[in-house]
C-alpha cells in the first residue's frame, strides 16, 4: 500500500526545517538579507511567525542594492569563485 500524503503539520514541519537551514545559510554571510532582516533574523518558531515577521523582498530592493554595490550588490551568500551563473530578465519593468 502506498504510504499516505503527509497532513498540514508534516508539511509544516517540513518547511519549518527547510527555513531553519535557509537561516542558517544566509545569516549573516549574506549582507543584504542580514540588513533587511534587522531584528527578524532570529530563525522562526513556526511558519506563521515567519509570514508575520519577515517583509516580501522585491526587485526594486535588490535593483537598488546592486546599483549601491556594483556589480553584482550585497546579496551574495558565498564567495563568488562559488557561483558559476548569472541570470537577469530582460528588462520587461525597466532595466534588466
Amino acid at each position: 500500500m502506498p504510504e499516505a500524503f503527509p497532513d498540514r503539520s508534516a508539511i509544516a514541519g517540513t518547511q519549518l526545517e527547510q527555513l531553519h537551514r535557509l537561516y542558517a545559510a544566509i545569516i549573516p554571510a549574506n549582507p543584504f538579507y542580514t540588513q533587511k532582516l534587522g531584528p527578524n533574523t532570529a530563525t522562526p518558531s513556526s511558519i506563521g511567525g515567519f509570514i508575520e515577521s519577515v517583509p516580501f523582498t522585491t526587485k526594486a530592493e535588490i535593483v537598488a542594492d546592486q546599483h549601491r554595490h556594483p556589480p553584482f550588490g550585497t546579496n551574495l551568500t558565498f564567495p563568488l569563485e562559488r557561483y558559476t551563473r548569472f541570470h537577469q530578465t530582460s528588462g520587461t519593468s525597466g532595466m534588466p
